[in-house]
């Protein structure tokens, strides 16, 4: 079986390393899945793709006709069973140059829920439906996920299907739990992993929550990783709030594992307002890391409240701001909650138990056609 995985631009993000978990557990089942993709191209990610044997195949790149047809002379020359395309990159472009490739099935794979003003866009609902229909099979990263592309397009049950992000655990912690280095003068140490875009991660109630903490009280620092179209605003916005001696700004993180230390943080926070599964939640709970999120798309897949993490609504700065207080001084509670939230990973988000889960639905669509 010959599967392209496709993607717009290979870069540093949740998605592109959602798919590069995905491959090489395919690969070892047989599959001889490859990655194909637009430039430009970002070295440390190419980099991580390389080192896990996954073949790369850059594609045409031109501009306007000659980009769609440049692709699909691609893709049909790499001759594949199943073409894999994940989200629509340049409005749908790539989804006709799939079908002109004349590969056997394409299935579609979405890694996100989008915010509220997409809504407003009908020409991309009016194309984005056309596409989905027509796919031989519609993938999502979680239930919740599944359920909203279904309702938004009516879609059947057996057109759709989640496949969770696989995370490869071994890459942030050994079996046993590390020793816990204290946290210096009793201080709350929270981390952040994500793009920096306020309104869809809920950055700027993140800073207010910190503010309310602080003035509680209670000592602790933020550390937020990536970067994103937001960052000068949110650099205002921590110092009007009074708190460049508690945020830092870490920039862009290649090496996730050594950024996400249980040794260094005491407690990862993600307050989305709208969300597929954050790639980086599961990603903590690999790191034994607590997590306080928001109650949005799938993160009640992996969060458990009062097990793994706390959940709180979205745009709540208040309740946000208690549930950060709430594990200040009870480092037994998050030391348990860690440890629940890499049991559930193992279990749930295997790249093994993925990717086999994946091959049958392959099997499924091409004994159909």
């Amino acid at each position: 079986m010959r599967v392209i995985h496709l993607i717009k631009g290979l870069k540093l993000g949740g998605m592109e390393t959602a798919v590069l978990s995905l491959i090489p557990p395919l690969r070892e089942l047989g599959v001889e899945a490859k990655l194909c993709y637009l430039p430009p191209e970002d070295a440390a990610m190419k980099a991580r793709f390389v080192d896990a044997a996954v073949p790369l195949h850059s594609l045409h790149s031109t501009g306007g006709w000659e980009r769609l047809f440049g692709i699909a002379a691609d893709l049909r020359r790499l001759n594949a069973d199943i073409i894999h395309l994940h989200q629509f990159g340049f409005e749908g472009l790539d989804y006709v140059a799939a079908k002109c490739a004349q590969a056997r099935a394409i299935v579609v794979h979405l890694h996100i829920v989008p915010t509220d003003d997409w809504h407003l866009n009908r020409s991309k609902q009016i194309l984005h439906s056309l596409l989905l229909r027509s796919a031989d099979r519609v993938f999502t990263c979680s239930q919740a996920a599944t359920q909203y592309w279904a309702a938004l397009y009516n879609l059947s049950p057996a057109s759709t299907a989640t496949v969770y992000n696989g995370v490869d655990t071994n890459r942030f912690l050994i079996a046993k739990v590390p020793p816990k280095q204290p946290s210096p003068n009793n201080c709350l140490r929270a981390c952040f992993l994500g793009r920096l875009a306020a309104n869809h991660k809920g950055l700027d109630v993140l800073l207010r929550a910190i503010r309310m903490v602080r003035d509680n009280q209670v000592e602790m620092s933020l550390c937020l990783g990536g970067t994103g179209p937001d960052e000068a605003n949110l650099r205002e916005l921590v110092k009007q709030l009074s708190l460049q001696s508690s945020v830092a700004f870490a920039g862009r993180i290649e090496n996730v594992p050594g950024f996400l230390n249980p040794d260094e943080f005491d407690l990862f926070l993600h307050p989305s307002r709208c969300e597929g599964l954050p790639f980086s939640i599961i990603e903590a709970c690999a790191a034994r890391l607590p997590v306080v999120a928001t109650t949005v798309g799938g993160i009640p897949e992996v969060i458990e409240n009062e097990i793994t993490g706390l959940l709180v609504p979205p745009g709540d700065t208040e309740a946000l701001a208690r549930a950060i207080m709430s594990l200040a001084n009870d480092p037994q509670k998050r030391r348990a909650m860690g440890q629940a939230g890499r049991t559930v990973v193992e279990d749930k988000f295997n790249p093994q138990k993925i990717a086999q889960q994946l091959v049958g639905h392959y099997q499924q669509v091409l004994s159909a056609r």
